[in-house]
């Protein structure tokens, strides 16, 4: 009996997952209109987080090419918090620097990898005693 519990468990926890992770999908897909007018280089980046948690994305981006880097977030985030730097630990953008902005527009002059990391908040506001966990997407695009 304790066997066939843990295995409902299991597969109900397999079913979460799987669900997370098709609402993430949905969330970076209904969110690519918003890169116009750059082009949407088909990567679909997306992870689960609670907030306080954050996750990394190394990116190759080229020289001479004119980028934009958007996140998005579920909707019980107050918001998605990126910053972008190079592999030496330099930042180039901070969305809480910027008004917490999802999108950050750029131009490398050398081709490089930078690391997207990408963070939520926890709420401080005191409005909930509970930590949520959602979806948390980047998306990029270039200028054709």
């Amino acid at each position: 009996m304790r066997r066939m519990r843990a295995v409902g468990f299991l597969v109900g926890l397999a079913l979460l997952s799987l669900n997370l992770n098709g609402q993430c999908k949905r969330l970076v897909k209904k969110t690519i209109p918003e890169l116009a007018p750059f082009v949407f280089n088909g990567q679909l980046n997306n992870v689960v987080l609670t907030e306080g948690e954050s996750a990394e994305l190394y990116v190759v981006f080229q020289s001479d090419v004119e980028y934009r880097i958007l996140t998005c977030g579920d909707k019980f985030f107050r918001y998605v918090r990126f910053v972008v730097k190079d592999e030496e630990g330099n930042i180039f953008f901070d969305s809480e620097q910027n008004e917490n902005a999802s999108s950050w527009d750029f131009q490398l002059t050398t081709t490089q990898t930078l690391i997207v990391q990408v963070s939520v908040p926890i709420d401080e506001s005191g409005s909930s005693d509970m930590a949520y966990r959602g979806c948390v997407g980047v998306l990029i695009g270039y200028v054709d």
